[in-house]
C-alpha cells in the first residue's frame, strides 16, 4: 500500500509540473532549477550521475538475480528484485520531491528525510521477509 502511494505521489506531482499547472514564482515561492535530492546531497552526485548510477546497478543486480533464480528454479529473486527497483526509484523521487525548496529552503529538513527513510528501510526489508517466507 505504501509503494501504491509513493508511486501516485510520484507520478501526480510529475504530471502537474508536466502540465506547467502552477505557475513558476521568480521572486519568491518554490525555485525548482538549483534543487538537490537527498541522494544528491549525501553522495554528492549530479543529477545525471545518479540517474546512470541506478540504472547501472539495476540491471547488473537484474542479471545477477536471473542467474540465482535459473541456479534456484524459482523467479522469487526476480519478484523481489522488480519491487526493490520500483520501490526504491519511487522512494528517491519521492525524496526528491520532498527536498525541493530552493532559497527557502526544502519543504522536509534532511534530518527528518534521513528519520523517514531509516524508517522505508524497515518496511522495505519487512516486505522482502515477507515474500521470502511466504507470509507477504
Amino acid at each position: 500500500m505504501f509503494l501504491l502511494l509513493m508511486l501516485s505521489f510520484s507520478l501526480v506531482i510529475n504530471f502537474l509540473g508536466v502540465l506547467d499547472v502552477f505557475p513558476h514564482m521568480a521572486t519568491s515561492g518554490v525555485d525548482s532549477s538549483d534543487t538537490e535530492s537527498a541522494v544528491q546531497h549525501f553522495a554528492g552526485f549530479s543529477s545525471s550521475t545518479v540517474t546512470w548510477v541506478f540504472a547501472g546497478a539495476t540491471t547488473l543486480a537484474f542479471a545477477g538475480v536471473v542467474l540465482l533464480s535459473w541456479a534456484t528454479k524459482t523467479i522469487t529473486p526476480i519478484g523481489i528484485h522488480l519491487f526493490a527497483t520500483v520501490f526504491w526509484g519511487s522512494w528517491i523521487n519521492t525524496v526528491s520531491i520532498f527536498s525541493m525548496g530552493g532559497s527557502s529552503g526544502p519543504y522536509i529538513p534532511a534530518d527528518f528525510l534521513i528519520i523517514f527513510t531509516v524508517g522505508v528501510a524497515f518496511l522495505f526489508i519487512a516486505a522482502v521477509i515477507g515474500m521470502l517466507t511466504g507470509s507477504g
